[in-house]
This record gives structure tokens, sequence and C-alpha cells, in this order.
């Protein structure tokens, strides 16, 4: 899971207390990656990393076998099941008030990974290996139809005259079958390959047959027998799956390495390195002994779209999964089934993507059946185990459970806050339990809920969390602090930061003087930077206050040059507004002075106007994690003093910041050097702290003391006071 760990400040001890450092640490979650490993029931998860209430994965049937390879729907809404390792054929009422898988049709061969329905009600059952094609009429008996030479029937699909095209492996042929075909009749195939398997067949809006194939993948357009030609060579595993919309072709590609979970580092990045691999291969000859891998075997498995002019271009990748099935609502949104844990995809774009939900008991999604039945109901079958479940719009409890979070040491938890909100919004819950073995087990504490906003669960080295969601509850991220004795601080890098960036060009420029932070921030800003002349661009981060500034990345997959549009909205606004527009350099800088306290988020749009005419430009766009702009100091006052039981005074000073967490505080007593001071409840995890000072040892007479207390945005505020010692 990739965490973010960023160290507020570590306190000296208070030589009167003789007590050890204190260090309070933060943990913020906000990602898409950093909640992919967690546990979703019926919780869908963003590409932005947003979680809410998803659809349910409701449970209908589990059967013995291992594998539901195939399934078609009746148009009263029976499932008819294909599967192995015995090749048995199910048929399935959904509706039913205890649904029952019953066998249909038992071949004798190990799978059938072919089915189709004719306008009669005929059911065709494709087997394989020893490959045929049988035909059940409605409360007949199974009757061989086909029988070719082939090992494998793998698809099957109808023309608007009722012909039956077959097609197969061991040898990638396709057979069209009249509705009158005798089985004895001697046929020939109507198209043949080079291929050794066709795997996928569909119609386009022309009635020419679109074909997949494997290994080293072929997608083919069939206009007439022995009539067509290659669409697209993928040069994978398998072409899984094709869609036709309108003009445009959709296609998925399989690879046997496929199966890793992992979620996609940088989708943007990988879509990138598709096309530019694609541009460097674009010219030359196709062969399958070539060495060069192709564009799609960047990754496991690619949703890739075909136009109309013949261009290829992806749409889409799970990142180390295999889209094991796809297919696509009337509403243009495809449905995804991966291969690991039974997860469901929800795609419109490469922008626009959810985790939808995954299967309680995991598995490969084999089939997904959408508008089924006079109800328009959505089926997702999967393998390994096997399993029917119906997609319902809304679930009766929506649960997220998070990965187990490692301290590295016992450590004292403090609050947790949802980013972009101070206090958590109603519709979410939040639960945690801690323990000091890795694995969740009966020595950990029970499920206890936050105790206004702070976790009340018993210091231990690891935390768990969970969220339920009610309602149209959304939670964008979230940071945990917590507080750990003597361990080394994690220094981390963000895109936004509150300092200022001076960007310019200089052949030799002498070193400016920063700390440790700054410099880490300008080295990684620094080579964001270069291009042909690497020492050509400097920065210069200023330790000027009230700035705050963003860098990023853009790729081009042409290797145009690129102009960027920077715009910043604060949350609950409409309208972006914007700060810069057609600069060069990927970072940028703005004084934060008269903006109003809350969160904002960046928009940087990218576009490649400098190198294409005005109609052929093309920008993208990407919105940054929400950060918070806060330019009022915190309230600083003095409560009171006392004298304790030993004699010591005690003053007692509250520091109150409207938005951001007071993160550190000192005292100067009398004008000597600076002590610092840390809150009552040990950490510094809130807007509101209390500290206690015990100053012992004070002669009689009049003292003066100025308390400064520092927010998270780096305003100061402070208190100054006289009082007596008698």
């Amino acid at each position: 899971m990739n965490y973010s760990r960023l160290t507020l400040t570590t306190f000296a001890a208070l030589t009167a207390l003789n007590l050890h450092a204190v260090r309070t640490e933060l943990l913020t979650q906000n990602a898409y990656g950093d909640f992919f490993t967690g546990e979703l029931d019926n919780v869908s998860l963003d590409n932005m990393g947003t979680l809410s209430a998803g659809p349910e994965l409701k449970e209908i049937a589990v059967l013995d076998d291992s594998n539901i390879w195939t399934a078609v729907a009746s148009p009263d809404g029976k499932l008819y099941l294909g599967t192995g390792t015995d090749g048995v054929v199910y048929s399935l009422d959904p509706t039913a008030e205890e649904p029952k898988a019953e066998v249909v049709f038992k071949p004798d061969t190990i799978m059938t990974r072919a089915l189709a329905l004719d306008a009669e009600g005929n059911l065709f059952v494709g087997t394989s290996p020893q490959g045929a094609v049988y035909r059940i009429a409605p409360g007949g008996r199974p009757e061989v139809f086909f029988d070719p030479d082939e090992l494998y029937i793998w698809d099957m699909a109808f023309d608007a005259d009722g012909n039956l095209y077959v097609a197969t492996g061991g040898e990638a042929r396709i057979y069209k079958l009249e509705p009158d075909h005798q089985l004895n009749a001697d046929i020939e195939p109507y198209f043949k390959s080079d291929r050794t398997h066709f795997t996928r067949l569909a119609w386009d809006d022309e009635g020419a047959l679109i074909a997949g194939s494997g290994p080293k993948s072929y997608l083919y357009r069939i206009t007439g027998e022995d009539e067509g030609k290659v669409l697209y060579s993928a040069g994978t595993d398998e072409i899984a799956n094709v869609i036709v919309d309108g003009k445009n072709i959709y296609f998925t590609t399989w690879h046997k390495g496929g199966g890793s979970d992992k979620p996609p580092k940088n989708l943007a990045t990988l879509l990138a390195k598709f096309q530019m691999k694609a541009a460097d291969s674009s010219d030359k000859k196709d062969d399958d002994n070539s060495e060069d891998k192709p564009a799609a075997a960047g990754a496991p498995s690619f949703l890739l779209k075909l136009d109309a002019e013949g261009f290829v271009s992806p749409v889409w990748s799970p990142g180390g999964a295999n889209m094991q099935f796809t297919t696509r609502t009337a509403d243009g949104q495809f449905l995804v089934g991966s291969d690991i844990d039974g997860r469901i995809y929800s795609v419109n774009t490469a922008d626009d993507w959810s985790l939808l939900n995954q299967a309680e008991r995991g598995g490969e999604v084999s089939t997904i059946l959408t508008d089924v039945g006079p109800d328009k109901k959505t089926y997702v079958l999967t393998s390994n185990p096997s399993a029917v479940y119906e997609l319902t719009t809304e679930a009766e409890e929506s649960l997220f459970t998070a990965k187990v979070i490692d301290a590295g040491a016992v450590a004292r938890w403090g609050r947790i806050r949802p980013l972009g909100a101070p206090t958590l919004s109603s519709g979410l819950k939040i639960e945690t339990r801690t323990g000091n073995a890795a694995e969740p087990d009966d020595t950990w504490s029970p499920w206890a809920e936050l105790d206004n906003g702070a976790v009340s669960s018993p210091a231990a080295r690891y935390l768990q969390y969970r969220i339920n969601f009610a309602d149209d509850a959304q939670l964008r991220g979230l940071t945990a602090y917590y507080g750990t004795r003597n361990l080394a601080p994690l220094v981390g890098v963000i895109n936004v930061m509150p300092v200022g960036l001076s960007i310019f060009t200089a052949e030799n420029s002498s070193p400016t003087t920063l700390n440790p932070k700054e410099l880490a921030y300008a080295a990684k800003t620094t080579a964001a930077l270069k291009k042909e002349k690497p020492d050509n661009k400097k920065v210069l981060v200023s330790d000027e206050t009230g700035h705050i500034s963003v860098a990023w990345k853009a790729f081009d997959p042409n290797g145009d040059d690129l102009r960027y549009t920077v715009e910043v909205k604060q949350d609950g606004e409409e309208d972006w507004v914007t700060l810069a527009e057609g600069i060069s350099d990927p970072a940028y800088s703005t004084p934060t002075r008269g903006y109003a306290n809350g969160y904002y988020s960046f928009k940087i749009t990218a576009s490649d106007s400098p190198s294409n005419l005005p109609a052929e430009v093309r920008s993208g766009s990407m919105i940054s994690q929400p950060f918070l702009i806060d330019n009022s100091s915190p309230t600083v006052t003095l409560h009171n003093q006392t004298t304790d039981t030993n004699g010591a005074t005690v003053l007692v000073f509250a520091a109150n910041d409207e938005w951001g967490n007071i993160v550190s505080a000192n005292y100067r007593l009398d004008g000597q050097e600076p002590v610092e001071a840390v809150p009552s409840d040990l950490l510094f995890d809130s807007n509101d702290e209390i500290f206690r000072l015990i100053l012992p040892d004070l002669k009689p007479g009049s003292h003066s003391i100025v308390f400064e207390a520092l927010d998270e945005n780096n305003n100061r505020g402070l208190a100054k006071a006289v009082f007596k010692v008698e």
C-alpha cells in the first residue's frame, strides 16, 4: 500500500519534567492505490481514490463445478451455464425463491466453452476438446448438430438470417451453418486463418463478421466466404472480447502471465507507453518471429478502440490483472471482470473509472450478462469457485475494511481526520481496532467507534480501521495521527507545498541556502524540469511565507512540446479560476494572501498546441488532491496561573486555529532561550491544544513570558504575559 508519511515535528524534553522526546506523525491515504488492497464489501473505489457506497453482488447460486466458462440468457430471464471440468450445461432461474442449478446436458467431454440460443429457443452447445456442436430443442433431448475435425469450439454467433457461425481452435476455422444444416452434410470452412484459434465473434453494423484470434492475436473483419482482412495485430496470447459500437470496435487483449494483484501505478503513463510503442512499430513489417514486443504487451490486458479510420488507441487497463470478460451497457459504460478476487470495474474513459465491487468468494469473473429478462437485470458469473451473482443497484450494507497499518513500534493513536473537511460527514462511521500481532487475532482489541474524531482503541503497534457508508456518503481520503518514541523521521515529497518557487534559466548559478525539506523538494522539482539541457533550468525556493507551489509531470506519446494552464478552485465553488496559461515549465507558484481560508484544488491542463495545427491540438487535464490555505494565525491565551504542591508555578496556555492543526509551540521566560512546549495530551493532533507549563524555582517578584504557537501552514500566534511569584 502506498502510504504517505510526513513527520510534523519533534519535541525536545522539558527539563523540569524530565520527559522523553515526543513526536507526532501522520499517515495519509487519499489515492486509488492506498485503498485498493483493502476489503471492499459493496463499496466502490473510483480512480481518484474516492470511496462510496456501491452496488451489491448478491449471491444467487454456487456450483460444484470449478469453472463457469460461458453463459447465455433466454428472453424470459433463465440462465444457461456452460462449465468444466466435465462440460455440464445447467439451467438456472435466478428469480426463483430458492434458485437451483439443474442439469440440462452432460456431454462426454471436458468443457463447454460456447453457448447460443436461436429465435425458436433452441440451445446450441459447443464442447471441447473433440469439439462438437449440440442442439437441444425446448423440452427435447440433445442431438449432435455439427461435428468438425477441429478440437475446440470457442464461440458461436447467429446472423440476421439465422445462420450459425462457429469459431474453432486447434486450427483456426469459422464455419457457417444454415438453419436446415444436416449433420452428415459435407461443409467447408467459411473462413480460415494461420492462427491456432478463433476466440471471439461479433457483428459490425454493416453485417461483417469481426473475429478475434490467438496466439499472437489478429483482429479480422470478414465480409464473405474466404473474404476478410486483418484489422489489427495485437501480438498477445488472445483477443478475449469484441464489442462493436457503430463504426468503432472495442476489443480486449489477454496474456497467460496475467493475474498480478497490483493496481495500475500510473494509468496515464501505461497508456502513453502503448501509444509510443505503437508509433515506433507502425512502419515495421508484422513478423511473428520478431523479438520486438508489440504495444499490447505492455500490460497483461488492454481495452483497445479501433476507429472507423483504422487507428487503434488504448482506452483502459487494470494494470497487473487480466480482463477476463468485458461487456458494454446500454448507456455506453463498460463492465469489466478481472481474473483476481472477482473484481468488477466500471469504465467510461481512462480518466473516469471505478472498482465497483468484488465477489465475496473471489475467483475469476468469467461472464457478465446484462439486460436479462423483463426486469433487465445484470448477472456476474465467476470461476474458481463457480458462483452466480446479481449486481444490484443498492446494497443493504456498504463496508470498507482497510489493510492493517504498521506504526513500526507501539504507538498512541490520535485523531483520524477526513480529507477536505474538518470533521467526519454524516453517513460515515469509522471504527478502529489495535493490536501488537501483525494480523488481527483474538489478542486485538474489539472494534470501537471514534470518540469525537479520535481513536478510542488502546495504544499498540498495529491499527486497522473500517468505514460504514450510508446513503450517498463519500470519503476522499483521510489522515491518521499517532505518536511514537525514538523513531527515525520519514520525510515525504509532495506535489503541492506551502513554499514559493522561482524558476529561471542560468548557465551558472550559485547555490541557495535551504533547509533539508526545501532542498529535497527543490531537487525533485529541478529533475522534473530537466529537458535537453539538464543544467539550464534552476529552481529557487523562497523562505517567504504565504505561498503555495505545485509541480507536475506530463507525457506526450508523440514527443510534442507542451504548454500548461494552471487553474484553482475552492471546494464548494463551481468555477475554476485561471492562474497561468501557456507556460512551458511543469511547476507554478502563487502567493496565498487574499485567498479565503479553506480547501482548494489545482487543475493542470497540458496542451500540445506548439507542435500541431489548431484543428489537431489535443489536451489532457488532471485535478490535484485538496490542499489547505490558512492565512490566519493561531489565537493564544493565558488561561490561569496556579501553584502546585511542590511550590512550582503552573501556567496554562490555550492555542486555537480555525482550520489547521497546531504543530509546535515554545515559550521564552524572562527573555531566555526558547523552550519547546508539549500539549497536555502529548500529541499535536488538533487545532485546539492546551499547554500546562510547570516552572519550578522561580524567584519572588514579577516575571514575563512570551508563548508562541505554530500551525501547519507556518502561521504564528503569540501571547505575552507578566505574572508575579509570591
